[in-house]
């Protein structure tokens, strides 16, 4: 017998499947050897560069500018419940498998916006220290 928990994760699981393949045909080797690749050393040179403080704009740029980018982050987001049209006919008559579900995707879009803010925060340290 399946459970709540199997079906959410089966539902994850297909979700990166098809992120992935989305990502796969957004990006063949071309892009990624022409584009994508120059474009991640760039921002690595770049971000090194803000943490040593190589770059004279930081100084006049506003303390609330980089916290204000960071409260917009953090507001732009949704909640994802992984429940599907088919669950209102098939999982009606079981109603803790539908709050089990959602609060499993509940908790897997906290858990997923925890991480990307915590790297949006890493992004905008170096110009939040330098602003203190």
């Amino acid at each position: 017998m399946i459970s709540a928990a199997q079906i959410f994760f089966r539902r994850v699981k297909s979700e990166w499947k098809f992120q992935y393949k989305v990502w796969k045909t957004a990006i063949d080797w071309t892009v990624g050897l022409y584009i994508l690749l120059p474009a991640v050393l760039i921002s690595l040179d770049g971000y090194v560069s803000l943490w040593k403080n190589q770059y004279g704009w930081i100084e006049t740029l506003p303390f609330y500018w980089p916290l204000t980018a960071i409260y917009i982050f953090a507001w732009a987001g949704g909640t994802r419940t992984f429940l599907e049209e088919g669950d209102q006919l098939f999982l009606l008559q079981r109603k803790s498998w539908i709050r089990r579900i959602m609060a499993l995707g509940a908790g897997y879009t906290t858990m997923l916006n925890f991480l990307l803010s915590l790297l949006v925060f890493f992004l905008v340290c170096p110009v939040i220290i330098h602003q203190l």
